[in-house]
């Protein structure tokens, strides 16, 4: 189910993209934005959902998707800085809020979802094990090119 829910936000954001693209103006940008933004999420919810569910990392998805989403359509909307106006850690607010919101805080999300579930679908003992036999086995066979 979930990734069925996922393939269709892709299919949904490719449409949104050429649909926004073909109304152009202010709404086919925010539609475009809306969309393409949404792609990444669904992406990544179509990578992390295994056995039907997400499990942990859910949360990371949902806050991945919050933060894309808002932080693009702010940029949409805030006007452009002028100089002289106020600023974040001396940076536009427009400047920041791309940075921020649109590289750091949604790296940030995924790493803490992909941190969370990694305890579940992450290296177990036995896959340990077996890389072991598997690396024991090829330096007891012949030498293969370099």
């Amino acid at each position: 189910m979930i990734r069925r829910i996922a393939l269709a936000g892709i299919a949904a954001g490719a449409a949104g993209v050429l649909l926004g693209a073909g109304l152009g103006g202010r709404v086919g940008t925010v539609i475009g934005a809306a969309a393409a933004l949404a792609l990444p999420a669904a992406l990544a919810a179509l990578g992390a959902a295994r056995g039907g569910a997400f499990g942990p990392a859910g949360a990371g998805i949902l806050a991945l998707v919050v933060l894309l989403e808002s932080s693009g359509l702010a940029l949409l909307v805030l006007p452009p800085s002028a100089p002289g106006e106020p600023s974040f850690l001396g940076l536009p607010l427009r400047l920041a809020l791309f940075l921020g919101g649109l590289w750091l805080l949604p790296l940030i999300a995924a790493l803490v979802a992909y941190t969370a579930d990694f305890g579940r679908r992450g290296i177990a003992a036995s896959d340990l094990e077996r890389l072991r036999r598997l690396g024991a086995a090829r330096e007891d066979g012949p030498a293969g090119p370099a």
